[in-house]
């Protein structure tokens, strides 16, 4: 592949599209000046107080106690080895 000179009038398509003056937008290009800002985290546990996990397709699911109800993290901190356990148990089946 040879590279024309920046004047060239030849019929190869580089050498067309540079005479329409096409090319690559900057904002194509990746550079550090163009990354986009972290997103926000709208779903921090610790301030809600709730212990669970992220599911692969966004959604929160929480650990709920014996009555029903979401197990605060103080809770499964404490806890932590028995929920443990019965998320195995639970997996395996």
């Amino acid at each position: 592949m040879t590279v024309h000179a920046f004047g060239c009038g030849c019929s190869a398509y580089a050498c067309k599209l540079r005479r329409k003056s096409v090319a690559i937008s900057s904002k194509a290009m990746p550079t550090r000046h163009n990354r986009k800002p972290p997103a926000p985290h709208t779903n921090n546990n610790w301030e809600k107080g709730v212990a669970g996990e992220n599911r692969g397709h966004g959604t929160f699911m929480p650990y709920l106690g014996k009555d029903g109800k979401p197990l605060p993290i103080k809770q499964k901190s404490e806890a932590e080895r028995k929920v443990k356990t019965l998320r195995d148990k639970l997996k395996s089946q």
